[in-house]
């Protein structure tokens, strides 16, 4: 079955927490979307959404995404979905400063050395005197402090760019993401494909090249590997399981595959 995957390679594993799956008889199950019309209408709003918002704050984005979220849930999708797809595209996304060439922190130390000699609780004009004290010893204009105070809380931050994708890309990346994150605790990873000769060569030198363990055979017309999961080592389990969410993506683009993990 293919679910709108097959031209990505690594994407961003999502955070455990947002993993949306369902346990049945020992086994879980991850919430694959499906191209369903609702969740086509969630990621075009988020696309609108991150292109609408350049040029704007980080707070005001995050604001208009909580909406979306209510809207999401009217339509049955998953908040999880949403955060998930959010989360993603935030990837693609860069954020600066509202004031570029001030260091925020060395504002902020100047400004609190200056508050604390004058104790706990400034009155309002012992406020401006700081600002306009700190202002002078930093040689910025007293408007460019007071941003750049707030400048050192994330929700300030500018949305500079954004790459877009389309609806359909970005389900994709959200399946792929959501495989790979189920994948990084499993104490064991089979893989079944059929490819051809080629492209069964070009992965196995990948699996050789990403140092997983793994055994190889060949059951009918199909390759089986049998790899070692993240959650079987004693350490290092982060890296190894981000080297084994490194290879999905080179299973997904064989013929006919199969994933199955414990």
């Amino acid at each position: 079955m293919k679910v709108g995957w097959e031209e990505h390679r690594l994407s961003a594993l999502l955070p455990a927490e947002l993993l949306v799956a369902r346990v049945k008889r020992g086994r879980l199950y991850p919430l694959f979307l499906r191209m369903a019309e609702e969740e086509l209408y969630v990621a075009e709003e988020l696309l609108r959404i991150f292109e609408e918002y350049v040029g704007r704050r980080r707070g005001e984005l995050e604001a208009s995404l909580e909406e979306l979220e209510e809207a999401a849930f009217r339509l049955g999708v998953h908040y999880k979905v949403v955060r998930g797809l959010a989360h993603l595209l935030l990837r693609r996304a860069t954020f600066s400063r509202p004031i570029q060439g001030v260091d925020p922190v060395r504002v902020r130390l100047e400004v609190f050395h200056r508050a604390g000699a004058l104790g706990a609780a400034l009155s309002e004009d012992e406020r401006r005197s700081v600002l306009r004290d700190a202002a002078r010893a930093l040689g910025l204009p007293e408007e460019d402090v007071e941003k750049a105070l707030a400048a050192v809380h994330e929700e300030e931050q500018l949305l500079e760019s954004f790459q877009p994708v389309s609806p359909e890309q970005l389900i994709g990346e959200y399946n792929l993401s959501a495989a790979q994150t189920a994948l990084f605790r499993a104490l064991s990873v089979t893989v079944s494909l059929e490819a051809s000769g080629t492209a069964v060569k070009h992965l196995l030198r990948w699996v050789k090249r990403l140092g997983l363990m793994y055994t190889a055979s060949k059951q009918g017309g199909e390759l089986v590997l049998e790899l070692e999961g993240p959650a079987s080592l004693l350490r290092q389990t982060e890296r190894y399981g981000t080297r084994l969410a490194k290879l999905l993506p080179l299973v997904v683009g064989a013929e006919r595959w199969r994933v199955s993990a414990r």
